[in-house]
């Protein structure tokens, strides 16, 4: 799953899409801090 934004072409490598957790599994720390709700 971590490989989709790749094979959509959107980036070259799975940790450079935003929204990926693939950073976090590689043991990095990933762009996004927390989770906001919006209501």
């Amino acid at each position: 799953i971590h490989r989709n934004p790749v094979e959509a072409g959107l980036v070259f490598r799975p940790e450079d899409y935003v929204y990926s957790s693939a950073i976090d599994y590689a043991g990095e720390n990933g762009r996004l801090n927390g989770v906001v709700v919006c209501k």
